[in-house]
């Protein structure tokens, strides 16, 4: 919990600073600092990529279950709070439009990238908040495969119309030969600071200006045929190096790869909508930056006269009339808003403070079933330790002789859950008493006790309310915690047990 809470207090100042120094100190003055965003909109996405990109050529993701299994579990608990995060954000969003910058509600949308900080961090004593039922392995095999037809699915479609509306986009494209417009262009340009000419482009098939590609390489705007006067190409030009300044291409790429994730859940496909909104906003708010009225009414007359269409991962000055009504009323009479900087903070806080408040079980089962049956043939206890309070002393010592078969059938019956997360601790065990069983381990090929030259153990931990099983072969790094049902009778299990020298079993 330290370590969440000290990841906190310096990432969420941070951002916020980021955000306020970015989009409200130096802008339009002397120095001409360009906006920049609070992180990079795909770099989650690009950390999720290369996880699975390492993990498959490393090849221990295919040699055994346990790596994929848990890397699936890890990206699924992400997926699930980045679903929960969005969720809150469309209900909260009209509020906030009313009461904040449209910059601050466009940051918001992508903060979600900063989480690739907390996908691996690991927060011992940890116990999550809600316990999500899952089925056994078989049923998660096929969970599994209906998933990754679904996300694969929804990824290629969405990349597929990117590629088709770019082509038919380009495809009559020539180069803007007017020498007055390039000249504005390039002015636009220079306000902007962008170090990298970006084509610029004329079509017939377009109805609205349109910027196209994620990266400088690949990056085109193209404008419609139609002629412009010197004050709208400015407007125009603006508002599209604006959305090239805060990156909204790839904002759209992350987006889309989210609604991938969660392709069965439409409130993602929702937010979908409503951030691209909210990007859109952001630039008109930052093109009308202490302009006048009689611009602003040129600006919503601009917008009226060129309301046309956006796809794939592109932006362009208006898209489509659903979302017009509102950006007309925010460009011709806007309310004072504040930056939201203390929102963008406290956004940042609560994604890392809810960091793992998902852990999924398995349906119960008893112990035998679960975990004895998944020991190689023949492996036998080989040593107890006991810790807490037993029989009047308090500490960790060892088990002097122990009543096997009597123990094991008696741990055996116990009922527990499988669970799905990295920490777990339960209230009871700080206290409590523990029992440690250290298992041998029958010398087999398949079964070895050295694996990649290290030697590893087979192991039982039990507490009360939890049971950890150190199961090396079955391809997990980590010992596996299950959550126990029902009561340990410790009272049993300390008559199973020798203590002292000096006393026998009955």
């Amino acid at each position: 919990m330290i370590w969440r809470l000290i990841l906190t207090f310096v990432a969420a100042p941070i951002a916020g600073w980021s955000f306020y120094h970015y989009h409200y100190m130096g802008k339009d003055t002397a120095d001409g600092k360009r906006p920049a965003t609070v992180v990079e909109p795909l770099m989650l996405p690009a950390f999720v990529v290369m996880v699975v990109v390492i993990s498959l050529v490393w090849g221990q993701m295919w040699r055994s279950g346990g790596l994929a299994t848990a890397l699936g579990f890890t990206f699924l608990g992400l997926f699930l709070q980045i679903s929960l995060y969005f969720l809150v954000l469309l209900c909260l969003m009209p509020l906030l439009r009313r009461h904040i910058s449209a910059q601050a509600c466009a940051t918001l949308w992508i903060l979600p990238n900063l989480m690739y900080v907390m996908t691996y961090a690991r927060f011992a004593g940890m116990k999550p908040l809600f316990l999500l039922p899952i089925p056994g392995p078989k049923g998660q095999k096929m969970l599994a495969l209906i998933w990754l037809a679904g996300f694969g699915g929804t990824l290629l479609w969405q990349l597929g119309s990117h590629f088709r509306f770019r082509r038919s986009l380009l495809k009559g494209a020539r180069p803007v030969e007017r020498v007055e417009i390039r000249n504005l262009y390039a002015r636009a340009r220079g306000r902007c600071e962008q170090k990298y000419a970006i084509p610029l482009l004329v079509s017939h098939e377009v109805q609205t200006p349109v910027t196209v590609g994620c990266f400088r390489s690949t990056a085109v705007m193209v404008l419609p045929k139609e002629d412009y006067t010197e004050e709208e190409l400015t407007l125009i030009f603006r508002h599209e190096f604006q959305h090239i300044q805060q990156a909204d291409m790839r904002t759209k790429v992350f987006l889309a790869f989210c609604a991938a994730m969660c392709w069965f859940n439409p409130l993602m496909w929702i937010a979908r909508k409503k951030a691209s909104e909210d990007l859109e906003l952001s630039c008109d708010e930052e093109v009308l930056k202490g302009a006048g009225e009689t611009v602003r009414r040129r600006y919503a007359e601009l917008l009226l006269r060129t309301a046309g269409d956006s796809r794939g991962f592109s932006t362009c000055l208006s898209a489509g009339a659903n979302s017009l009504r509102y950006r007309l009323k925010n460009v011709v009479a806007p309310n004072r808003r504040t930056s939201g900087t203390l929102c963008v903070v406290l956004a940042v806080a609560a994604l890392f403070m809810g960091t793992r408040v998902f852990a999924f079980a398995e349906p119960v089962g008893t112990v035998k079933e679960l975990i004895f049956s998944r020991y190689p043939e023949g492996a036998a206890v080989d040593g107890i330790n006991i810790s807490g309070d037993w029989n009047g002393i308090r500490g960790i010592r060892d088990i002097y002789g122990w009543r096997e078969e009597e123990l094991m059938d008696y741990i055996g019956s116990l009922r527990v859950r499988r669970l799905y997360c990295d920490e777990y601790s339960t209230d009871d065990n700080e206290e409590g008493k523990g029992l440690f069983i250290d298992m041998e381990t029958v010398l087999l090929e398949e079964y070895g006790e050295v694996q990649n030259g290290l030697e590893v153990r087979n192991y039982l931990n039990l507490s009360d309310g939890l049971l950890e099983a150190n199961i090396p072969y079955d391809g997990n790094g980590n010992p596996l915690p299950y959550l126990l049902i029902d009561q340990i009778d410790w009272d049993y299990v300390e008559s199973l047990t020798l203590l002292n020298w000096d006393k026998t079993l009955p």
